[in-house]
């Protein structure tokens, strides 16, 4: 038999009190609130902004929304030292770090928010949320849109694409969206498709800039912006507003942004292997907040070395790229942005639609090349591409008092699309030099092709904010030059024909004035 003995014991009233006491002053002493107002630049509250507190030990993430005149509270929160977001729709985000929290010393903050373009209205929601899996959602729906939009987070495109992906992989998780590389992730020129729209019938920005090919409005996914410069995509599937600049906004905009400088320095390395013999070496270098007292400089490098044997067969691809982004603030209301990034693209793929249905059951469904006939078009060494390019602009923005805001952005970016490859001669008859000259009045066998263009541009908007909206005014000139040509070529010679098929030049000139409120 087992039985249980209770005991009274007296405890004085006092000693409950104290520790009582004792335990409320510790909890006192350990949390603390926030208290403050969000503004534009003219110094009026901007109503139901959000805010976000970071705790930057946790991680830990509260959110709450501003009243009807622009002042917020938090709630109580565990004491430290936060980073604070304030977002609003219309206005480019802002971020406060260092701010500490503490029960004897509540703290007060003031918020002033910039007019924001569309490339700067990026409020992640999802990384303002507590729970881990809403934090690493591979995109995110904006719950104050006025259209359908989705993000892809920075967070998304670093720990959960392929490091060879190009955007048209980054995207493929959000709604609508269709892509497909048939020499696998980033090895080839994709294509991007969304609700019945195709390549050419959408806008694409790179921080703000329209990007595009002069011949038509399509664009060449692996030869711009690989996923190593992308800091997230910003993807609008409506026709925009009046500001929304670029040739064919009524498919919708996808804005690929440039990654963040860091106020810390960082070094990354790192080396990936995949298949088809995918080996990528990427290197970044963040300088982090540099020169003088002051330090208001800041600078992000990356290079990355990209080859591949390539899932089709002999389709094998190098790449060389290498980016650079810098900023100085010479002030909180004047700031300078400047970028340029390089690619130096190689590859084999040929100018077929694929392998007959007997070469596949022969070789098998990846048979593009082979590298054993020279007599036969699809002779690895008959078709080649080599792919450079180049992406630079400035920014510049600056507020220019009483509510008004300066935006302007000069760039300028080129593609040379130099091709080779064989054709076969009239009559199916074997390539060799007779047959694949000129002279003998069977037509050439190879065709050396280029497809090249140098942009010149700017986009430039006057903003101002006041109690009666935001009115944005402005104009997106660009000019470009395109020299184009296809001239029959001997593939054993290298000889080109005296006569070209075609050899075009032409210059374009873009403008888009807008004005909205």
């Amino acid at each position: 038999m087992y039985g249980i003995n209770f005991r009274r014991f007296a405890v004085p009233l006092g000693a409950v009190a104290l520790a009582l006491l004792s335990t409320a002053t510790i909890v006192a002493q350990q949390a603390g609130a926030v208290t403050g107002s969000v503004s534009d630049t003219m110094g009026t509250g901007i109503p139901h902004s959000i805010v976000v507190f970071r705790n930057e030990t946790t991680n830990v993430v509260t959110k709450i929304s501003g009243d009807d005149v622009g002042h917020f509270s938090s709630p109580t929160l565990p004491a430290g030292t936060y980073t604070l977001e304030a977002s609003a729709p219309g206005f480019a985000l802002t971020t406060k770090k260092g701010v500490a929290v503490a029960a004897d010393h509540p703290a007060q903050v003031a918020m002033t928010l910039n007019v924001g373009s569309v490339s700067d209205q990026i409020t992640v929601e999802a990384s303002s949320s507590n729970s881990v899996a809403a934090q690493y959602a591979p995109m995110d729906g904006l719950l104050e849109a006025r259209s359908a939009r989705t993000e892809v987070n920075a967070v998304f495109i670093q720990n959960f694409s392929s490091p060879v992906a190009d955007y048209t992989e980054v995207m493929q998780m959000t709604p609508g969206v269709f892509s497909i590389n048939s020499n696998g992730v980033g090895l080839g020129d994709a294509k991007m498709y969304f609700r019945g729209f195709s390549d050419g019938l959408y806008d694409i920005t790179f921080d703000g800039i329209p990007w595009n090919d002069t011949n038509t409005p399509s664009h060449h996914s692996w030869a711009f912006f690989p996923s190593q410069w992308l800091g997230g995509v910003d993807f609008d599937r409506s026709p925009g507003t009046a500001s929304t600049v670029g040739p064919t906004p009524f498919g919708g905009s996808v804005n690929l942004l440039s990654k963040d400088t860091l106020d810390v320095r960082n070094l990354r390395f790192g080396v990936s292997y995949g298949s088809f013999n995918t080996i990528l070496a990427d290197g970044a270098f963040d300088t982090g907040s540099f020169g003088g007292a002051k330090k208001r400089n800041n600078m992000l490098i990356d290079v990355h070395h990209m080859t591949s044997d390539g899932f089709q067969t002999l389709n094998n691809q190098q790449r060389d790229a290498g980016s650079l982004k810098y900023q100085y603030k010479f002030s909180d209301t004047k700031v300078l942005t400047g970028f340029a990034g390089v690619i130096r693209l190689s590859a084999n793929t040929p100018n077929i639609k694929g392998p007959t249905t007997a070469q596949v059951a022969q070789y098998g469904y990846n048979y593009l090349l082979q590298n054993t006939d020279p007599t036969q078009q699809n002779y690895q060494a008959y078709n080649t591409y080599w792919v450079p390019t180049d992406f630079e602009y400035v920014g510049y923005k600056q507020q220019l008092g009483k509510g008004w805001y300066l935006d302007t952005k000069p760039y300028t970016y080129s593609y040379y699309n130099a091709q080779y490859y064989a054709t076969q001669p009239s009559g199916n008859k074997p390539i060799n030099s007779a047959n694949c000259n000129p002279k003998t009045g069977v037509r050439p066998c190879a065709i050396d092709k280029n497809n090249s263009y140098r942009k010149y541009g700017e986009i430039t908007s006057v903003n101002n904010v006041s109690k009666y909206g935001v009115f944005r005014t402005g104009m997106w000139y660009e000019w470009a030059a395109t020299d184009r040509y296809q001239i029959p070529s001997d593939p054993i010679s290298h000889v080109d024909d005296v006569l070209p098929n075609f050899h075009e030049k032409f210059w374009t000139n873009s403008y888009q004035p807008f004005a909205e409120y």
